[in-house]
């Protein structure tokens, strides 16, 4: 009878769904990851579910109890190449529930695209596809090379090395280039046989995955000369230690510059870089000849304008003119200014300390942002003590300093974030020290006015000292 009993009874009551807030995160970003769909699916039973996160990385479900399996897609990662693992939902038996979704870190994705690496800034991971520029077509064993610059501190001083790594496309033109820096600036160009791209540049996230895609010329083109562009390389290099030289070909390419407000740019300079600049009309327009098909860099600069540089995918068919915008430096500028902040955070430069004792010039952030200057040299030009020399048919530019106690010129030392750089052309610490990440300068053009902890035994000249804003500089001094 109690048997019976049993076979009678209804089946136990379905438990009744939770309630789900759960909200995806990106681990590349460390933020929460908006307009993610997550799709999930039931472990052990039938049933589905989607949802689209917010743009707080949220969404909402009701769940049944149990475990289900969630799949992320997102542009971001389409755009590298790169599936989602699935991830597992563990949906407690609750009114509601709060859950996180989290994507792979970049140390996970990167190992699966190169295999075990190392947890170290150089770690990072470029891909993207190398097409024909005429048919789209994918371009196999294309060589693809990135660029960038390191600074290495030895000793006291510090030396710039440029390294570049380099690999092969696949039949589909796919690429992948291992061990690139995060958060760096990059230049990358792609070449198979006698023809290339240009060279472009790139910043490549702080997480280290970046996307480029290239495109290649595969006709014959003529190379350009020279002309002292800075972006030669010579024939005596290696192939995939030099940059492609510039070259020629039969395309155009018809630009109009514009401003915030949609005004015309009369007088801007464009230019692919190898080629000579271009100005434009009284319409903001400019037009570019003898081009070659496929990805070349193009520079546009004006008068109280920030420049503007941006990948160029030049067509072999004509194409509509391309409206490009400047940004204003006025609206670079912050239109608010604390003036009783400390500017030199506490003066642990000391900075301050010695400009008070009016030994040198000394020359302060906020004066830099009144002068507006294109290079750190440029700030220089102005100075009396100042002279500039040019070495190399153009190539070199070096400080040169004329104190009043010295009979003739002299080359002066120069100190970047308490550093000596040796053998730095003004070209280099242009580079190194672009005004807009300058906190301030110390010019002594007198030896007996050096202090004493930018005395070397290198020379009898005076010194500049340039102090970088915190956070801009990756040169680190060596521990002991």
């Amino acid at each position: 009878m109690a048997a019976h009993r049993a076979l009678t009874q209804p089946p136990p009551a379905a438990r009744p769904p939770t309630h789900v807030r759960a909200t995806v995160f990106d681990s590349l970003t460390r933020t929460p990851l908006a307009g993610a769909l997550v799709q999930l699916e039931r472990e052990s039973a039938t049933g589905t579910a989607s949802a689209v996160s917010d743009a707080a990385g949220r969404f909402e479900l009701d769940l049944a109890p149990g475990r289900w399996v969630a799949g992320i897609v997102h542009p971001r990662f389409d755009s590298l190449g790169v599936t989602l693992p699935p991830r597992v939902l563990n949906v407690p038996a609750s009114r509601s529930a709060r859950l996180n979704v989290a994507t792979p870190s970049a140390l996970t994705l990167t190992r699966a695209y190169c295999g075990k690496v190392a947890p170290r800034d150089s770690a990072g991971v470029l891909v993207g596809y190398v097409r024909d520029a005429r048919t789209l077509v994918a371009v196999p064993a294309a060589t693809v090379a990135v660029e960038w610059t390191e600074l290495i501190v030895v000793g006291r001083t510090i030396r710039r090395e440029q390294p570049v790594l380099a690999a092969r496309s696949d039949t589909s033109g796919w690429f992948v280039v291992c061990g690139i820096p995060a958060g760096e600036q990059l230049i990358a160009w792609a070449e198979r046989g006698a023809t290339s791209t240009g060279v472009v540049s790139l910043t490549s996230p702080p997480y280290g995955l970046a996307r480029l895609d290239l495109r290649l010329d595969a006709r014959a083109v003529d190379v350009l000369p020279p002309a002292g562009d800075s972006t030669v390389g010579t024939a005596a290099q290696p192939i995939r230690d030099r940059r492609p030289e510039p070259r020629r070909g039969p395309q155009r390419f018809i630009g109009i510059v514009r401003g915030a407000t949609g005004r015309p740019v009369v007088g801007a300079r464009a230019r692919v870089p190898g080629h000579p600049y271009v100005l434009t009309d009284d319409r903001g327009a400019f037009r570019l000849d003898s081009l070659p098909a496929g990805s070349q860099m193009l520079e546009v600069r004006a008068l109280g304008f920030a420049p503007l540089e941006l990948q160029l995918d030049v067509s072999a068919e004509p194409v509509a003119p391309d409206t490009l915008m400047l940004t204003a430096v006025s609206m670079l500028l912050d239109t608010v200014r604390v003036t009783t902040r400390r500017v030199y955070d506490a003066d642990v430069y000391g900075f301050e300390a010695r400009r008070r004792l009016r030994s040198g010039t000394f020359i302060t952030r906020d004066e830099i942002a009144r002068e507006h200057p294109q290079r750190f040299s440029d700030l220089l030009q102005a100075l009396p003590v100042m002279h500039f020399v040019t070495v190399g048919g153009g190539a070199t530019v070096s400080f040169l300093m004329r104190g009043d106690m010295i009979a003739t010129t002299c080359v002066p030392d120069i100190w970047l974030d308490g550093w000596r750089l040796v053998g730095s052309a003004a070209t280099d610490v242009d580079f190194l020290a672009p005004p807009d990440k300058i906190d301030g300068v110390e010019v002594y053009s007198r030896p007996n006015q050096v202090p004493t902890e930018f005395l070397s035994t290198f020379g009898n000249c005076g010194a500049i000292v340039i102090w970088l804003r915190r956070g801009t500089t990756r040169i680190v001094k060596p521990k002991g």
